[in-house]
């Protein structure tokens, strides 16, 4: 009785794990810049957004996918003027690569899983990226295959 009842564990977890849309849950961090010289009220704005999109996603779907739209439309404006070579410059080399995974999460959580998966690349071929933001990367990089297969 032992085997069976571990084969049919074995069975409803493979089961589960292909078909099944289990509760997941996730943490996101969101990145904005901090300076005494520089002001960041844009990157702000987009954090504020971003987070309110997030708390309301089940219950308020479209609102939250807009409102994380707009947010990612204020992060690309700001890599616009972005300089990663120089440490001094107001969206430097660090900032840089917090705002890339800021819309990679939030390109993911939209569905938009290619455009998601050019922001993870763009941070991976940085030559200077700091291992915390690639390891970010590489988790949200298999969290996006899994829901490529879970959501066609």
């Amino acid at each position: 009785m032992k085997i069976y009842e571990n084969l049919i564990n074995e069975v409803n977890r493979l089961i589960n794990n292909i078909y099944g849309y289990s509760n997941v849950k996730r943490t996101l961090k969101l990145y904005t810049g901090k300076s005494k010289k520089h002001s960041y009220d844009t990157h702000l704005l987009a954090l504020r957004k971003a987070q309110r999109a997030y708390e309301n996603l089940t219950t308020e779907r479209q609102e939250s996918i807009d409102a994380l739209k707009k947010a990612i439309e204020i992060w690309e404006n700001e890599l616009k003027e972005a300089q990663p070579s120089n440490k001094k410059a107001r969206i430097n080399g660090d900032i840089y690569q917090a705002i890339l995974l800021n819309i990679a999460e939030a390109k993911t959580t939209i569905g938009d899983y290619n455009g998601a998966t050019d922001y993870c690349d763009k941070l991976d071929v940085m030559p200077d990226a700091k291992n915390k933001y690639i390891r970010r990367s590489e988790k949200l990089r298999k969290f996006i295959k899994d829901e490529k297969l879970r959501n066609p």
